[in-house]
């Protein structure tokens, strides 16, 4: 069995090509299709030149967003999904205070003095220690992948959709019968439930960050240790 194909030259030139910035041109040779060993021997050679310069490109482009950041204190990546890298870098930073913290904002607990005439109140520190726990909580309820609930139908669904493009995948230019799991009873009942649990989950990380943002505009100012 082939390794690879005239389609795998193809495509391994035009990413070679797009990393370099230089357009690299590939028509389809009769001869070439003929010659299978010389198309493995290709194929070979231009993935590992394309996965050479793919993993360079991916250096030079981590040290950019490192230098940014070091400049500036972010980078362009960070701005393509701002509430993520929010979610990524804040999270920590509580978890970091909640750890670490020496003092608690006063007007938590309930100050009283003491039998030795001192203000006191030890109570402080075990609610803010509460509300900093509750932050850290929410934010990762914002983001599915470290949601604490899941879609109890995610798996039915992704096996559903497999079978779904085995069956019913057609040949480009060829006219579709289906075009969608809805239109095919079999599977419309499983899509159904998947994404009606998939509206649900959106809405509770919604409601996730409606309270965080509650919290963390509250006690904004004593964030701070």
């Amino acid at each position: 069995m082939s390794d690879y194909d005239l389609g795998d030259i193809k495509f391994y030139l035009e990413g070679c090509g797009k990393i370099l910035g230089k357009e690299m041109p590939f028509e389809d040779s009769t001869q070439l299709e003929k010659n299978d060993e010389l198309i493995q021997t290709l194929g070979k050679s231009l993935n590992d030149i394309f996965m050479e310069l793919n993993r360079r490109d991916e250096e030079a482009f981590s040290e950019k967003m490192r230098k940014q950041r070091y400049e500036r204190g972010y980078a362009d990546i960070d701005v393509w999904d701002i509430s993520e890298w929010f979610i990524d870098i804040v999270a920590p930073m509580l978890r970091q205070l909640r750890n670490t913290h020496h003092g608690s904002p006063a007007y938590l607990g309930k100050n009283y003095v003491d039998e030795n005439g001192n203000m006191i109140n030890p109570e402080c520190h075990e609610e803010w220690d509460k509300i900093l726990d509750r932050m850290i909580f929410l934010l990762g309820e914002m983001k599915e992948e470290t949601r604490s609930v899941s879609n109890p139908y995610a798996d039915e669904y992704d096996k559903v959709l497999e079978e779904f493009q085995e069956k019913y995948r057609q040949k480009e230019n060829e006219d579709r019968k289906f075009h969608s799991l809805r239109e095919i009873p079999e599977y419309k009942a499983v899509q159904d439930k998947y994404i009606e649990k998939e509206k649900e989950l959106e809405q509770y990380s919604d409601q996730c960050k409606d309270e965080f943002f509650e919290l963390f505009s509250r006690h904004f100012w004593d964030l701070w240790d």
